[in-house]
């Protein structure tokens, strides 16, 4: 586990507590703000161990086979898929989130949700699973033209 701390000044906006888990990462903001002179000489407390809450998502990692499940903790109440594009190569990455890292539809930790504008794109849904391999829409295209052509056969 990768480890580290920063001590500055910020706004109380700044002072944040969140996760973005995808099973086999893990990043974790742990902020503890104050706001008289020099009361940051503490460090953060450790980070909580937090109990699961319920929710699913499925989680990959850069691999084709993103049917594997995972269980969430804590705050993190949506699921995620982010694809980058690495040297003309789509990785894909799902998991649980807590909204710090899904923002309010528009803004995550004051970066763009949908679309980076380098070859990356993360999506936040709230269900189970949401974050699941195809969408039903896909396959509600994909079946019209089959279901038209075998009524025409008939």
């Amino acid at each position: 586990m990768v480890s580290s701390a920063a001590k500055t000044c910020t706004d109380p906006v700044s002072c944040v507590t969140g996760s973005m888990n995808s099973g086999k990462s893990k990043v974790t903001l742990n902020s503890q703000c104050c706001n008289a002179d020099y009361c940051n000489y503490v460090n953060a407390p450790d980070l909580p161990v937090k109990p699961l809450n319920g929710k699913k998502c499925f989680t990959c990692n850069g691999t084709a086979d993103c049917t594997s499940t995972m269980a969430c903790e804590g705050d993190e109440t949506q699921c995620f898929i982010t694809t980058v594009d690495v040297n003309g190569k789509k990785v894909t990455t799902k998991g649980c989130s807590s909204t710090l890292f899904c923002g309010n539809g528009t803004l995550a930790l004051g970066l763009p949700v949908q679309s980076y504008g380098f070859g990356a794109y993360r999506k936040c849904c709230e269900g189970n699973l949401c974050n699941g391999a195809q969408s039903l829409r896909v396959y509600f295209l994909m079946l019209v033209p089959l279901l038209s052509l075998f009524v025409f056969l008939f």
